[in-house]
This record gives structure tokens, C-alpha cells and sequence, in this order.
């Protein structure tokens, strides 16, 4: 029987649980993907509670054959992106599919001509919404454990893609680091250093409240220190607010660094967090009944860190300025037993935040990609 398609309207609650579920089906009992949250996936299809929503076009559809889903995609056109660089470009995303040519064949086909009526001449992907969400197509390190930041997804999903003419758009990189097991008096004294050739000093950050308190600034930061990168697109302030709201319950002071200059300006931030990847997978993805206990936990007791953002204001790099960052997250982790550190995807041109690395015993570990494809009439 041929493939059917379902659009899946977001504001229909029953049907949105369906294409969030999809991927729970196709990896069940899979030893390394890693579930979202499903507060978070029905949050972020949502014009309440996602204000990205307000200029993004968006279309959800579910595969079918003999009733049972095999298929799921997003289709996205970003019209600040569009109006910023002056493209015409769409995204596709929440790409997931049984190994089955028609299937990916369908849901593809579909987007671009969805894509092509509004007047799209290019097509990318997997991508989210922003920068901040998750982007790309593992095709490298399948065997190794996710972040909650990333997607999962099985080897055969790029041969796919390839097989219907669509090429590499942009690599991100992943590094594991080996966290050392006391920070060593040379780092002291070149971060002692440091501090006082240049008059800056670390920001201390001792509550949530104090999180909220230099939330814009460190956008203001990313804005600046982001806008170079492929695709990056201003955050505004609802979506400062949105995320905010979202990390701000998770994210723990003694793993943030902020730097500031000598008249209390922000120009260097790190944004760390306990792994939670282990927890989402005890918990199935879902806060209750249990899964707040084992993410709990997860914050509290354990030995692998996430680097989530790294940023240097332009006018302060090459000064050395990370270093303070990685010394104040680094005593963090050798103080709460971190083991293993994951850089999250970068850029695999940002040869400055590699640079980032070379103090640090390390393995280039995962790839991934997205993917492009230009839309003829």
C-alpha cells in the first residue's frame, strides 16, 4: 500500500501527540537516542507559548502505511531569516522515518512543493526554528550518547537524503573533554594574571534570581558574538523571555561563568550544565510521575558536564579572555566530580572556539550536518 500523508494541525492537541510521539515508536529501547521533553516539544509548536511562531510559517505531516505512522517532518520558512539575508530559503526539521525510500521520498517531496508555492527557491535541513534549537543530521558518532540538545537519528537517514539530490549545507563538530582532576597552579596564576592586566573580574552567580538578573545581557552578548554564524538570526526580547523561562529552572549558578569589564560590563559568558541525557531516557521524556526525580538527580550527582554556549565579546578576543571562562567552569567541575565534558555542536569553520580545546585532553567524536537542496519551479 502507497504512503499516506496526514497534515497535523499544531493547535489540535490529540493530533500534535501523535507526531511528537512518532519518534518514541521508531527508537524504542534504543540504547543510545535520547527523548525530548514533551512539555517542551508541545510548547515549542505552540503561537502561546513559542512568540518565534509570530513570523514563522509552519507545516507538520505524518507518513502512513496500512495505518501505522512511519514518517514525520516540519516544514518551516523563517521570514526574518528570509527578509535578514535576503533569500528565499525554507527549513525542513523533526525529520524521522523507517528506513523506506518512499517514505522520506513523500515527506521531501511534499515540503518542497509546499515550500515552492510560497515562493521558496531553497531548502534546508533538519533545522529547528532559531539557533538555539537543535540543528543538524548526525553522521557521525552514532554510537555515542546524545545531549539534550541535540537530535538522534540512525545512519541510514543521510544516504536518503543524498539519494534525492540534496547536498551538505554546513558541519558541526563534538567534542568530549577529559576533565582534569584539579585545577593546576598555572592556570591560577594566568587567570590571576589575566584579570589584572586587563581589569576584569568573574561575575559571581549565586541563585536563579541572579540567572534572571543577567539574562539580556548575555543575549545582547550572543547577538553579538553569534551574528557571523550560518543562519544566525537576532534574538529578540519575547524570545529572550521564552528562554529564560525555559533553562532558567535547570541551569545551576556554580556552572556558569561571566565575565565582566572594569566598569561591570559583560564581555564573556559560559553556559554549562550537568548532562541530563540519562535522565530524559529513565524518564521516558516526561516529567511525571518520576521523571523530575531522576533530572533532579541529574543535576545533582553527576560526572559529565554540557557546554551548551561560548561567547567573547568581538572587541575582547584574542586577549585571552576564554581562559577565564574555562577557569571558573573548570574548578566547578573538578569541585562536583565531572569526569567528561561535551562541548555541544559547533561549527566545524569556528576554528576559535576549537581553539577552545587545546588545553584540554580531547576527541573529536560526533558530526553532523544539514542539508540543502535548490527548488526549481
Amino acid at each position: 500500500m502507497s504512503v499516506r500523508l496526514v497534515e497535523i494541525n499544531p493547535s489540535n492537541r490529540s493530533d500534535l501527540k501523535k507526531f511528537i510521539g512518532y519518534p518514541f515508536e521508531l527508537y524504542r529501547k534504543h540504547p543510545v537516542w535520547v527523548p525530548p521533553l514533551w512539555g517542551d516539544e508541545l510548547d515549542i509548536f505552540s503561537p502561546v507559548h513559542n512568540p518565534v511562531l509570530k513570523y514563522c510559517k509552519l507545516r507538520l505531516l505524518l507518513a502512513y502505511r496500512d495505518g501505522r505512522a512511519v514518517g514525520r517532518i516540519a516544514g518551516i520558512i523563517n521570514q526574518r531569516e528570509n527578509q535578514l539575508y535576503h533569500k528565499a530559503k525554507a527549513r525542513f526539521g523533526w525529520f524521522d522515518f523507517e528506513d523506506d525510500e518512499e517514505v522520506s521520498r513523500t515527506l521531501l517531496r511534499e515540503i518542497e512543493d509546499w515550500s515552492k508555492a510560497r515562493g521558496m527557491t531553497e531548502l534546508e535541513g533538519p533545522m529547528s526554528f532559531t539557533n538555539l534549537d537543535k540543528a543538524g543530521l548526525l553522521v557521525e558518532g552514532f554510537e555515542e550518547l546524545p545531549t539534550s540538545a541535540t537530535w538522534y537519528n540512525y545512519p541510514y537517514y543521510a544516504k536518503h537524503l543524498e539519494k534525492l539530490a540534496y547536498v551538505k549545507a554546513a558541519d558541526w563538530i563534538e567534542h568530549e573533554l577529559d576533565c582534569p582532576t584539579e585545577v593546576s597552579e598555572r592556570f591560577i596564576r594566568f587567570n590571576e594574571l589575566l584579570k589584572e592586566k586587563y581589569k576584569i573580574h568573574s561575575v559571581e552567580i549565586r541563585s536563579r534570581a541572579d540567572i534572571k538578573k543577567y539574562a539580556l545581557e548575555v543575549f545582547e552578548l550572543i547577538n553579538k558574538t553569534h551574528n557571523a554564524l550560518h543562519g544566525f538570526v537576532a534574538f529578540e526580547p519575547e524570545q529572550v523571555n521564552l528562554y529564560v523561562r525555559k533553562y532558567s529552572k535547570i541551569l545551576r549558578p556554580e556552572f556558569l561563568s561571566l565575565v565582566a569589564d572594569q566598569n561591570n560590563r559583560l564581555i564573556a559568558f559560559g553556559i554549562s550544565l550537568p548532562s541530563i541525557s540519562r535522565a530524559l531516557q529513565k524518564s521516558g521524556g516526561r516529567l511525571f510521575p518520576t521523571g523530575w526525580y531522576h533530572l533532579l538527580q541529574a543535576l545533582k550527582q553527576n560526572d559529565r558536564l554540557d557546554l551548551y554556549l561560548i561567547g567573547t565579546d568581538p572587541a575582547w578576543r584574542n586577549k585571552g579572555v576564554h581562559a577565564t571562562i574555562f577557569y571558573e567552569i573548570t574548578r566547578s567541575a573538578v569541585k562536583f566530580g565531572i569526569k567528561k565534558v561535551e562541548s555541544n555542536p559547533e561549527l566545524e569553520s569556528n576554528v576559535q572556539v576549537q581553539l577552545l580545546w587545546k588545553g584540554y585532553e580531547y576527541r573529536q567524536h560526533k558530526r553532523r550536518r544539514t542539508y540543502k537542496k535548490e527548488l526549481t519551479p
